[in-house]
């Protein structure tokens, strides 16, 4: 009775942890953790006590007998390490280009990439965070983006690199050209440029 409800638990709490790993393709695990933290704390304290239960049972009576518990534990521990490793930037294009816009309430960051896609990452309150990949191409110093790289029209299709004043500019004026100052929510500072 033990085993199986030791079982249980650990699919359960298993189940729970990927869950809310994919959860930040949707908005960010940080926010998930702020609106459902009675769900996600215990059930990640779950996940980490069966693991040790687990780990306990393995070196004492093997593997073989403990196999459903050592093969739930090993799939979570792997998707745990996949996800860093997807989120991380070892198997990523070179960045060629990182700039960030600051806002009063969130962080707009850019990123272009050697093999021709970019990030638009924007992170708002309480950990919120949405992101925005695709493909771009460069003329002159106009950055073109071949996907809307915002989810509204806040930031248009064109944007201009501007390496004297390191900022790219993005709001247009009445003329209909780029303005050129550097005023709140008008232009992205430029981190990193290696183009």
């Amino acid at each position: 009775m033990k085993r199986k409800v030791l079982t249980i638990l650990s699919i359960i709490s298993t189940l729970s942890v990927v869950i809310w790993m994919i959860s930040d393709f949707f908005g960010g695990m940080i926010i998930y953790l702020f609106m459902y933290a009675w769900i996600i704390i215990p059930m990640v304290l779950m996940y980490a006590i069966t693991a040790f239960i687990t780990l306990i049972k393995i070196i004492k009576n093997g593997i073989k007998s403990n196999r459903l518990l050592f093969y739930t534990q090993s799939l979570g521990l792997l998707m745990i390490i996949g996800f860093n490793l997807y989120q991380s930037e070892i198997f990523k294009s070179r960045i060629l280009l990182n700039a960030t816009l600051v806002d009063d309430l969130n962080c707009i960051n850019l990123i272009l990439r050697e093999n021709g896609q970019f990030e638009m990452t924007s992170e708002g309150m309480f950990g919120y965070t949405d992101r925005i990949s695709g493909k771009y191409k460069i003329h002159k110093d106009t950055i073109i983006f071949l996907k809307r790289p915002y989810s509204n029209d806040f930031i248009s299709n064109k944007v201009i690199i501007d390496r004297q004043d390191s900022a790219i500019y993005f709001k247009k004026d009445s003329m209909g050209k780029f303005s050129r100052e550097k005023t709140f929510v008008n232009y992205f500072r430029i981190d990193k440029i290696d183009l």
